[in-house]
């Protein structure tokens, strides 16, 4: 489109937009009104939002949001539209005059139970484009007034909190050595359910996105400016009043920041997004009222969004329990491990020829040459996982959806196999069958640091594998059927763990997803791809009876949708930890355990405590752990006092009712989970002997039980009742209490 005809097409849509809009009467202003249960929202002409009220506080609260695309500006009026069920609908023109391009918001406000949702469709007109798309909230936060989210760690100004909250933000320090992994300011763990003042502070969904000035290969989750769920809550404790943003999981987030500000400002800033006039982009939200507590407003989230948080497969809170990352195939000491409270193998045995080739194409008694040494067959993994099965234990299969081979040549090499036995060599392989599924390094891209890293070539990892597009039909395919050969062939394990999701920060840029704009052209996200085979993966694992458990590098809820738990490589970092237990409140957890070593440093009643209270699972010491923790006399005795603690944790989902569970004085930390039995409450980092532990319950007891470190047995603990409060004076050892309660 010329230059004079762009304008006068904004010109017409301009004087389109003044011809419906509505004015009002000259000289006056009419906001809008948008009431659902408990919560009702003031809108300007314009369609911002100016007022949240709640139900209690009928002054209600001058929130100010509004969405918008960076660098455009609005161009006429706003259209408004009301229909019969109260739903508001306003229409904008934006015009980004740098770019000559320009599009039409439209925004609905609806009724939605006890919350408001708030809609957004962005309809571009001429060529593709793509702006940062800002929901951008203004709150007047008071000098109470508190703000959290699912953050790995709450990010403050140290001189806007008191001695109280400062305590209660206390790091525990770390026990790793390996500080220039991890970073030495990352080892240490954070409360992070303590909700603090509003500051200056940026966080990053899931990982830091991708640029080519600073692509930031094989990032791990160790910083503390992360968030997993994209949601905020705002608490005014002296009201007992809360208001909760929450953006749905279910939307096209490609990838996104969250900026606070100190006063009380949010912005959510989508990245990537493709601006067409072929596909419209769509964006939700809620808003809803509740108490002043973190617990309600993510308790919301859960109820609205179950398919993100709860597991396929309700069977996967048996695989709760420490774990291991093992490859012997052989059942070991079961009467040990059961005492270390053993569940799950994750099968470490590089039983795969090479990396993506799990399962060869061949009989379930043929043998191949495996990566590690020696040979192996299906058969063999198949009696493996049914001698664990006999014993109680469970064992998940290594996969992995974006590595591929060993020792990958590029360029291509000369072709050595045949139509019939290619698979044995991973070149051979990927340059025959799968051709187009290679990531390849952008010549804009920061290669500094990776000398392996070519134009045009492979993105190099592990042992010289490469990345691959799981987006790829034929990559995808290829998956498929080896996850068919799992479930056919290796009955009585229970599932796959996938690995490395690091990767999906990518973009493939020699491929068009119809949905992503990335350094001005068409790309399609890794993230697309990934979402687009688990949609096939995952009821496929499902209708067999399988799990999918993943190794999440990147820690975001909407990769979770066929997911039933979570192995995380790196919660012995305080910040994965956190972040893999939010993303698991209604799914178990499993954590890893560097070494041996690092207990003892951090101390056990510092290690263990904080996986009691986030509800993890960590890695026990078992023989041939991979890259983990290995059997050591002492710390084999402390998992072993903190079993029976951990064991009382199996299949608990965390209980998110406002104010549901407190601490006298804050004294100790505490949580509450319900278990199938009832519920238990761990106890952790104490600072007294006795403390006095208050539960909203609204559930019958039948016994109550305080267990310890080192005993194995629960002592009788006697409630005292007061209308729907459980109050319980706790003699604390170690500075932990396992309070169990059962119905």
């Amino acid at each position: 489109m010329r230059l004079n005809q762009w304008y006068t097409w904004i010109f017409m849509s301009s004087l389109f937009s003044l011809i419906v809009s509505w004015t009002g009467v000259p000289g006056t202003t009419l906001n809008y009104l948008v009431t659902a249960n408990g919560i009702s929202i003031e809108l300007s002409p314009e369609g911002k939002i100016i007022r949240v009220t709640n139900g209690k506080n009928n002054a209600g609260k001058p929130l100010q949001a509004f969405t918008r695309i960076a660098g455009c500006r609005q161009l006429g009026k706003t259209t408004v539209q009301k229909n019969k069920s109260g739903v508001l609908q306003f229409s904008k023109v934006l015009v980004n005059d740098s770019l000559h391009q320009s599009c039409v918001l439209i925004e609905k406000y609806i009724p939605a139970g006890n919350s408001i949702r708030w809609e957004m469709d962005i309809r571009g007109k001429d060529q593709p484009w793509d702006g940062e798309i800002i929901t951008e909230l203004s709150y007047p936060a008071g000098a109470q007034t508190r703000f959290w989210t699912s953050w790995a760690a709450p990010q403050y100004d140290t001189a806007a909190i008191d001695n109280a909250l400062r305590a209660r933000l206390l790091p525990v320090a770390g026990g790793s050595d390996m500080n220039d992994f991890i970073g030495a300011g990352n080892n240490e763990w954070v409360d992070p359910l303590v909700a603090v003042p509003f500051s200056d502070a940026t966080y990053h969904y899931g990982l830091p996105h991708y640029t080519h000035d600073d692509p930031k290969l094989y990032i791990c989750p160790f910083q503390g400016n992360l968030f997993c769920i994209p949601m905020v809550s705002i608490l005014e404790p002296k009201e007992d009043e809360g208001l909760t943003i929450a953006l749905s999981p279910a939307d096209d987030i490609i990838d996104m920041e969250m900026k606070t500000i100190k006063g009380g400002g949010v912005l959510f800033s989508r990245l990537f997004n493709r601006i067409s006039k072929e596909q419209a982009l769509q964006f939700s939200l809620d808003i809803t009222a509740h108490a002043a507590d973190w617990r309600a407003g993510l308790g919301w989230m859960t109820t609205r969004y179950p398919g993100y948080f709860q597991p396929k497969n309700k069977q996967a809170h048996q695989l709760a329990g420490t774990s291991a990352y093992a490859g012997p195939f052989e059942v070991i000491d079961p009467d040990k491990m059961k005492a270390l409270d053993f569940s799950t193998n994750w099968q470490a045995s590089f039983d795969f020829p090479y990396m993506g080739m799990f399962l060869p194409p061949v009989e379930k008694d043929q043998e191949w040459k495996r990566f590690g040494d020696s040979t192996m067959s299906m058969s063999r993994m198949s009696a493996y996982a049914n001698q664990m099965k006999k014993n109680g234990f469970h064992v998940l299969n290594y996969f992995n959806v974006t590595e591929f081979g060993a020792h990958v040549k590029y360029p291509q090499p000369p072709y050595s196999g045949t139509k019939t036995d290619d698979w044995k060599d991973c070149n051979d392989f990927l340059y025959h069958h799968l051709p187009n599924a290679r990531l390849r390094v952008s010549k804009q891209m920061d290669r500094s640091g990776d000398d392996r890293l070519t134009p045009g070539g492979p993105f190099y990892t592990w042992e010289d594998g490469i990345v691959l597009d799981c987006g790829d039909p034929a990559y995808k395919d290829f998956l498929l059927q080896q996850a068919q050969r799992h479930t056919r062939n290796i009955p009585d394990a229970d599932g796959l763990c996938i690995d490395r999701l690091d990767w999906l920060r990518m973009f493939n840029e020699e491929a068009d997803d119809g949905k992503t704009w990335f350094n001005g052209k068409p790309v399609r996200s890794l993230l697309h791809s990934y979402k687009a085979l688990m949609d096939t993966l995952g009821p496929m694992m499902h209708h067999s009876d399988k799990m999918i458990f993943v190794n999440n590098h990147i820690k975001r809820i909407d990769l979770l949708n066929q997911v039933d738990g979570i192995y995380d490589e790196f919660t012995y970092a305080g910040a994965p930890l956190n972040l893999s237990a939010f993303l698991c409140v209604e799914k178990p957890a499993l954590g890893w355990t560097d070494k041996a070593a690092t207990v003892k440093k951090e101390g056990p009643d510092n290690f263990f405590q904080k996986y009691l209270y986030m509800g993890v699972f960590p890695m026990c010491p078992y023989p041939a752990n991979d890259h983990s923790i290995m059997p050591d006399s002492l710390v084999d005795s402390y998992y072993r006092e903190y079993a029976p603690l951990m064991h009382l944790m199996r299949g608990r989902e965390w209980v998110l009712k406002p104010h549901v569970v407190a601490v006298g004085n804050n004294l100790a930390k505490a949580n509450l989970f319900k278990t199938p039995e009832g519920y238990v409450i761990p106890v952790v980092y104490g600072k007294a002997k006795l403390v006095s532990v208050t539960v909203k319950s609204g559930f019958k007891i039948s016994t109550c039980e305080v267990w310890y470190p080192g005993k194995s047995k629960g002592l009788p603990l006697q409630p005292t009742i007061k209308g729907d409060q459980v109050i319980l004076d706790v003699p604390l050892e170690r500075g932990c209490a396992m309070i169990s309660i059962r119905h």
